[in-house]
């Protein structure tokens, strides 16, 4: 199309509208599809949502303008103390699948790695101790929405169901992305009356009171006789060429 069929067209009021609306057509057209498709892939259920798109690389784009001004929001290291939400009336059937350490198992949306107990002082429950689990997610989790943990006692056949608190293992000023699988530590408080087995089960659902079919069981590692003093500092290096 040459410049001067381009300035007829835009001289041209009539043309110019049907040119707007058969753009604005096409356009609907293209979202409607675009909402509507789903990729299934890994059990996990992908939006191609062309706003969600756009809100994505913009929300992107402000963080590292954020990062480099010096504003970016960092997570605490230490977080603050927080209460032990217990749920008393869940009826949790024993887990029939179970698994140790070292060996992937999904929960919902979730990939359990490893859970370890934990009696050490720690600043989310300082009166507690609790179990500590590494897990994946794909892209960071929603952290308004609760996440509980299903703790079952083998010895007794006694169950807990507690709100865990989840924290990623990565920094977003590292990779302002999330469009990838992000490590979390997830802890589970124990209210020191069910504290005093050493044969523990658990799983994480994202609605209390409905325990998943696999579990992963809960190490306790043994006490040493001295104290460790080695110190162990992981630093991430840029290479830039």
């Amino acid at each position: 199309m040459t410049r001067s069929s381009l300035l007829t067209l835009w001289n041209s009021r009539s043309r110019l509208a049907v040119f707007a609306g058969v753009l604005a057509l096409l356009v609907g057209v293209l979202r409607l599809c675009r909402d509507d498709l789903t990729v299934q892939s890994t059990g996990i259920v992908y939006s191609n949502s062309f706003s969600n798109d756009v809100d994505y690389d913009l929300d992107t784009l402000q963080y590292m303008y954020d990062l480099h001004k010096g504003s970016a929001h960092i997570r605490p290291v230490i977080e603050k103390p927080r209460k032990v939400h217990e749920f008393w009336r869940c009826l949790l059937p024993v887990p029939s699948y179970i698994t140790r350490n070292a060996s992937w198992v999904k929960n919902g949306r979730l990939y359990l790695y490893s859970a370890y107990y934990d009696d050490r002082p720690n600043s989310l429950y300082p009166n507690h101790h609790s179990i500590q689990v590494l897990s994946l997610s794909f892209r960071s989790m929603n952290l308004s929405h609760p996440l509980y943990c299903n703790i079952f006692d083998i010895k007794t056949n006694r169950y807990l169901v507690v709100e865990g608190t989840v924290r990623e293992i990565w920094q977003r000023a590292w990779d302002p992305r999330d469009f990838f699988y992000i490590p979390n530590l997830i802890t589970c408080p124990i209210p020191s009356y069910f504290a005093t087995t050493d044969k523990f089960t658990i799983s994480l659902t994202n609605a209390p009171c409905q325990a998943e079919k696999a579990a992963i069981a809960v190490e306790r590692m043994p006490l040493q006789s001295r104290s460790k003093r080695d110190v162990v500092v992981c630093v991430k290096v840029s290479l830039k060429s």
